[in-house]
């Protein structure tokens, strides 16, 4: 499906064609094709040029231009004008004379002359350092061309004034619309970028803590208050009281954390959780039983005096 631009361009090149083509046969038509080409321009807001779509014709013959037929078309710049140095040369030149020439009065003495250049009306303008860095450069002066019709019967020559060329634009154009597909690219790349920078960081965070493990002695990972048997290793000082009072509080601790929970009659039984409640709860920490005071002492005193009847 073609647009509209392109239905324009397609329908003013096919009058075009048509009109150029019945110049000679219907002139009548021709020229009717190509004032149907202009309202049709002129209605799609398209600007054409007399050089390239109007009939052009001779202004002496009276014949229609038709290129390659009747008449030779070439595109030529426009050319310079010289500009007379003779006149200035010759100037300069009569000026140097007079400057150096030693005139003699009557008397035979010399009078020599400050030599002089010509100088001109206008006040000549020295530019500081500043003003010269802030002047525009010399821009080079554009050609213009002309469309050069040589008619081959009577050999007439007509000229028409072509527009000047484009130039590219100084400053930067501004960046055209992204399509659907581009932006969900854009959005596809991004989303990789990001995948890509999140694995190296698990990456890296895998290598330090394998670090780390390595780093770490052999034995480091095992409770180091625990012996082979189950008990607390043996004080080293064992004339200290305060250790000999705190081992049989701990073996007692770590015997009442070790026995189960056993229900008994009387207790009802909890009904189960659900599953998904139960992998969402999160472990608890057991909680040691509560002892008084005077407990804790009544039992570090029997073990204190079971130890000194051997």
């Amino acid at each position: 499906m073609l647009d509209r631009m392109e239905l324009e361009d397609r329908t003013i090149n096919f009058l075009f064609e048509a009109a150029t083509q019945y110049s000679l046969l219907a002139p009548a038509v021709s020229r009717a094709l190509a004032r149907r080409m202009r309202v049709f321009a002129s209605a799609a807001k398209v600007n054409l040029h007399a050089s390239s779509v109007e009939q052009l014709m001779c202004p002496r013959c009276s014949q229609v231009y038709v290129p390659g037929y009747n008449c030779h078309v070439s595109v030529k710049p426009t050319k310079r004008k010289r500009k007379d140095s003779r006149i200035t040369k010759s100037r300069t030149s009569i000026s140097t004379r007079k400057s150096s020439y030693s005139e003699t009065d009557k008397q035979g003495e010399a009078v020599h002359q400050k030599c002089s250049l010509p100088t001109s009306s206008r006040r000549m303008r020295h530019a500081t350092g500043f003003e010269a860095s802030t002047r525009h450069p010399k821009r080079p002066r554009i050609l213009r061309r002309w469309l050069h019709y040589i008619c081959r019967w009577c050999k007439w020559r007509r000229c028409l004034l072509l527009p000047c060329r484009p130039q590219r634009p100084q400053v930067a154009a501004r960046p055209a619309a992204k399509t659907l597909a581009e932006k969900k690219q854009a959005a596809v790349n991004e989303e990789a970028r990001n995948a890509a920078k999140a694995a190296k960081r698990l990456k890296q965070a895998k290598a330090k803590a394998k670090s780390a493990a390595t780093c770490l002695p052999a034995g480091a990972g095992e409770d180091a208050s625990m012996r082979a048997d189950g008990l607390a290793p043996a004080v080293e000082s064992s004339g200290s009281a305060a250790g000999a009072l705190s081992l049989p509080t701990a073996i007692k601790d770590r015997e009442e954390s070790a026995t189960p929970n056993v229900l008994t009659a009387d207790q009802p039984k909890a009904s189960p959780a659900h599953p998904e409640a139960v992998a969402k709860q999160e472990p608890k920490a057991k909680r040691r039983p509560r002892q008084d005071k005077m407990s804790r002492a009544l039992a570090q005193f029997g073990h204190a005096a079971f130890d000194t009847s051997f």
